[in-house]
């Protein structure tokens, strides 16, 4: 039971947090932005795509979690905090390796710039996301480990 209950947590978690990513960065947390963005059909693709890559990227960092480091995720608390901070950082590599799939469906370019614009950015994009994902993950990392410490073994 409490280890279901932990690997749904940590999917929510890592989907979650990823959701939070794709905010800030798109508003930069300013929520008046959404106010000035003309919505057109081409804004709102772009948007979800934005949007499923965060959660596939969320979800995929949570399963290589789950699976690689599961009895780690049931340890100690500075175990765990180790753990959550190289996921939430692996989670920002891989959505930042992700972020420009969008040019895979722009119109503009042809099929082999778009393919090079998405293997340059999405290598800049990944060493961004794992600055960025150290950062957020060491600080993300205390209550998350915390949490994860109340779903411990239970009989």
């Amino acid at each position: 039971m409490w280890v279901c209950a932990m690997r749904l947590f940590v999917r929510i978690a890592a989907v979650f947090v990823a959701l939070t990513n794709v905010y800030v960065l798109t508003t930069g947390g300013n929520p008046t932005e959404f106010m000035t963005i003309h919505w057109s059909n081409e804004v709102l693709l772009s948007g979800s795509i934005t949007v499923l890559a965060a959660i596939l990227a969320g979800l995929v960092t949570a399963e290589i979690l789950l699976r690689s480091a599961s009895s780690v995720l049931q340890g100690s608390y500075f175990l765990r905090y180790v753990a959550m901070v190289l996921g939430v950082c692996f989670g920002g590599t891989l959505y930042g390796m992700l972020s420009p799939i969008r040019v895979l469906f722009d119109g503009s370019f042809s099929l082999p710039e778009r393919f090079l614009l998405f293997v340059g950015a999405g290598t800049v994009g990944a060493l961004f996301g794992a600055v960025l994902g150290a950062a957020e993950g060491l600080i993300l990392g205390l209550p998350l480990a915390g949490a994860l410490g109340l779903f411990g073994n239970r009989r």
